[in-house]
């Protein structure tokens, strides 16, 4: 099954090269190293809106022993600062992530609560119109 989150195209990006951040710290960075985000994007054809598409053999991320969580912090203060999650979401997030330092986290298992009516299957995105019919 796959899992789409949806958000505002800015805030997925910051959040996908966030969680990146999280795996791959960039001092551990190979230089030639171009992938910046971890999970794929699609883009909803009418309203712009973005989503993060995550399959489901893709659900846990393995956070680096080194990752710098205060980066991870920065970024979801922009999501509160936004009204695009409470206080206590981003600190449990977060906390979350600096407890899995070194070990894996299940991003389906920490969504936040505000989160869940962005939070679609398959079907349900295809029934919103996330799929359109190609042209033929």
């Amino acid at each position: 099954m796959t899992t789409y989150i949806m958000a505002n195209p800015v805030h997925i990006e910051r959040f996908n090269r966030s969680i990146m951040r999280l795996r791959l710290p960039d001092h551990l960075r190979d230089p030639s190293y171009v992938t910046d985000v971890y999970y794929g994007t699609i883009t909803h054809p009418t309203t712009g809106y973005s989503a993060l598409v995550i399959r489901d053999n893709n659900t846990d991320i393995r956070i680096h022993a080194e990752a710098d969580a205060l980066l991870f912090r920065e970024m979801l203060d922009i999501f509160v600062a936004d009204a695009a999650m409470t206080q206590q979401e981003s600190d449990d997030l977060f906390d979350a992530a600096v407890a899995a330092k070194g070990e894996s986290l299940n991003i389906l298992d920490h969504i936040p609560a505000s989160w869940e009516p962005y939070v679609l299957t398959e079907a349900e995105a295809d029934a919103a119109g996330w799929f359109p019919d190609p042209e033929v």
